[in-house]
């Protein structure tokens, strides 16, 4: 529409005269620039507000540009939910393992465990999430061995529960400034 607007204001000089030309060609980029206001403030709008799947609708150039940001929007909630699906199925892989695992921060607090790591240390994986595993396994062994810092051997523990059940219980670094905590019987 752009490239149109001369051509209309010499057709309406030729036949109107200079000073109407120079007035529609006005009103012309008036109309124009109103047109692109509305659409930026539609954007404005949106990006502003919660995530949501309503993409303004536009028309001229902005329909091109909200249908692009539309189909990154789907695409990125796909990937959502992709990874929230891949992020279950792992889950549910860590809680399935016959081998206790608890994931510390580099305080020892706990972040997450499977099942078997709830059963070997008489822990709740929700409820004692981030909550010391040193205030929750009181066994002075498991606190020296902490303390020591040197799992380059695993420990015997006797677990807490009353079947006497003896795990071996290894600490190993996981991620940045995380541990793994390992159990099995």
């Amino acid at each position: 529409p752009l490239a149109l607007f001369p051509l209309v204001a010499l057709a309406s000089g030729a036949a109107l005269g200079a000073a109407w030309a120079w007035a529609l060609l006005a009103l012309l980029l008036a109309a124009l620039v109103l047109h692109h206001a509305r659409h930026l403030r539609l954007l404005e709008r949106w990006a502003a507000a919660p995530p949501s799947e309503n993409v303004p609708e536009g028309d001229g150039l902005w329909l091109n540009a909200f249908n692009l940001i539309y189909q990154r929007q789907r695409a990125e909630i796909r990937q959502r939910r992709r990874l929230a699906r891949a992020l279950a199925r792992s889950r549910q892989a860590g809680r399935a393992l016959p081998y206790g695992v608890v994931i510390l921060d580099a305080d020892f607090r706990i972040l997450w465990c499977n099942d078997s790591a709830e059963a070997h240390f008489g822990i709740d994986g929700e409820s004692d999430e981030r909550q010391p595993i040193l205030n929750l396994v009181r066994q002075p062994e498991f606190a020296n061995y902490a303390a020591a810092r040197d799992f380059s051997a695993p420990l015997e523990l006797k677990t807490a529960r009353d079947d006497g059940l003896i795990v071996s219980v290894q600490f190993v670094p996981y991620e940045e400034s995380q541990w793994l905590l390992l159990s099995r019987d």
